[in-house]
């Protein structure tokens, strides 16, 4: 009997040159890849032209990301089996902030997503990007320490 993964891989295989597959595969692999909380933080817009283009909510968050360009590139490639995918450009968005807004009280407020230290580094299920997450997530930190002196 074949895998579920193993169809889905064949699947993959067979359609790689459609881009609005492929895009949609990524997005449903995007929170096994970076996690819950990540996920949520950023949008996968488009795949064109062989560059995944991701809006960013937070700015921590975007500088991390945009660090771990080349780690992450990597990751989904594997997923896909090919490297079909050639650059990844993160984006920071105040229109995806808004649409995480919520209304309360009648008044609208964006809404309480943001980077609790590591915590979201807990859920990214890759153990070598969980590490680097983190490294790349202290090294903005420190920076950020440095600028405000």
């Amino acid at each position: 009997m074949i895998s579920i993964h193993v169809l889905l891989q064949k699947i993959v295989q067979e359609y790689s040159d459609n881009e609005k597959f492929l895009q949609s595969y990524v997005e449903i692999m995007w929170e096994r890849l970076v996690g819950k909380d990540v996920a949520r933080q950023t949008k996968i817009v488009e795949l064109k032209q062989n560059t995944l283009v991701i809006s960013v909510y937070d700015s921590h968050l975007h500088k991390i990301l945009a660090k771990m360009e080349g780690e992450i590139l990597q990751k989904i490639n594997s997923l896909i089996s090919k490297p079909l995918i050639a650059a990844i450009h993160f984006r920071k968005s105040r229109k995806f902030a808004y649409e995480k807004s919520v209304v309360s009280s009648g008044k609208r407020e964006k809404s309480s997503v943001q980077l609790d230290n590591l915590k979201e580094a807990t859920l990214i299920a890759d153990d070598e990007l969980r590490e680097n997450f983190k490294k790349a997530y202290h090294h903005y930190q420190k920076m950020s320490m440095t600028k405000k002196k």
